[in-house]
């Protein structure tokens, strides 16, 4: 189960993060990604979930003026 949730989690950040071969997705972009894979690379469930939480912390990041904080 770990291991499942931290392979959603890191593949989202190496997909938002500026590399030295291309610059970082937007968030959007990545959370497609996370859907389109979703029970194939991705637990199902846990897709869901992981996209679910991460938009709840975006918006709650916002409402609290940290918006410098939140991945394109």
């Amino acid at each position: 189960l770990v291991g499942r949730i931290i392979a959603i989690a890191d593949a989202y950040d190496a997909m938002t993060s500026d590399r030295a071969y291309r610059r970082a997705l937007q968030h959007e972009v990545a959370v497609g990604e996370i859907e389109r894979c979703a029970g194939t690379q991705f637990d199902p469930e846990l897709s869901d979930a992981f996209v679910k939480l991460i938009e709840a912390w975006r918006q709650q990041m916002r409402e609290r003026g940290h918006d410098s904080l939140i991945p394109r």
